[in-house]
């Protein structure tokens, strides 16, 4: 190859290069290519939008409706009021029970007339018998020698003209089975004539 056909091809190597490394070409594409970049992020971002939707769908399909339990009423009265009896002493007992559900809450405090002897029995259980109310529970407080506090106690209550009321005691209901304790009370007990008749207004429910 001579000089000048070594000229022509370093000059032709020269424009090559040159169309390659044109700026003005060079910005067109970057331009392009930045175009491109923000359209090719709106895809991919509404791509993972999608995504999240249909997982979060999926999720609440998977695990249906929530459930809400229904919450209970105002509790029904079982027992209400005081009276006046003579349980082997003058004694004034007072009653307050409510039932909700299967739950049976209140007290029964029992005074006596003679002055300073007192109890108070937190109550457990109302259940029914022979046609006598049980309520049943435990004594909670106690200024007296018998009972003690713990004792399985009731208050057994026979409607009629006039109302009659009787107290038993017991060893405390066990594990804690206020219902046990009740079917516990003897049926010649609850059919006995030991009941006494009361003075005053208690409410059954």
């Amino acid at each position: 190859m001579n000089l000048d056909a070594r000229a022509r091809a370093a000059a032709q190597a020269i424009d090559h290069s040159a169309t390659r490394l044109d700026p003005v070409a060079g910005l067109d594409e970057l331009v392009r290519r930045r175009r491109r970049q923000p359209l090719q992020r709106a895809a991919a971002a509404g791509l993972a939008l999608l995504v999240m939707v249909a997982a979060i769908w999926a999720g609440v399909v998977w695990r249906g409706p929530t459930s809400t339990q229904p919450a209970l009423g105002p509790g029904r009265t079982v027992a209400e009021g005081t009276a006046k009896a003579d349980l082997g002493r003058p004694l004034t007992v007072t009653l307050s029970a409510e039932e909700a559900g299967d739950e049976v809450t209140g007290t029964a405090e029992i005074i006596s007339d003679e002055g300073g002897e007192a109890f108070s029995i937190q109550l457990e259980c109302a259940p029914k018998r022979n046609d006598v109310l049980i309520l049943g529970g435990r004594v909670s407080e106690s200024n007296m020698q018998d009972p003690k506090v713990g004792t399985g106690s009731a208050v057994l209550l026979k409607p009629g003209e006039p109302d009659r009321m009787l107290l038993w005691f017991a060893d405390s209901p066990p594990a804690g089975d206020c219902d046990a304790f009740a079917r516990d009370i003897p049926d010649e007990v609850l059919a006995g004539n030991r009941f006494q008749p009361v003075e005053g207004d208690i409410k059954t429910g």
